[in-house]
């Protein structure tokens, strides 16, 4: 009587004979690896279109936010000189001692 194995690796899948050569973890792994460059390369395009996009409204509402500071720096000069009482305290709103 011939002596029979628990299981034929000749009966089994390919992906059963990874996992029972390599091991539960490897295999994850492996697969891990496999996602990540196939689903994450694909992305990375689309990333980058958008970070551009995001740089470029940054860049413009830091141009905004400047241009707002000079207007508000001359409406407070405007409004000290105006409300000032004499010409020292007009002066003094210039920034000149």
């Amino acid at each position: 009587m011939a002596e029979s194995s628990l299981f034929d690796l000749a009966s089994v899948t390919a992906w059963s004979k990874a996992v029972a050569i390599l091991g539960v973890p490897s295999i994850i792994a492996l697969y891990l690896v496999y996602a990540l460059t196939t689903f994450a390369i694909g992305e990375v395009p689309q990333i980058r279109q958008q970070m551009a996009a995001y740089a470029q409204t940054i860049e413009q509402h830091a141009h905004e936010t400047k241009e707002a500071g000079v207007l508000m720096g001359q409406l407070l000069l405007r409004i000290c000189i105006n409300t000032a009482k004499t010409d020292d305290q007009r002066i003094q709103c210039a920034g000149r001692p």
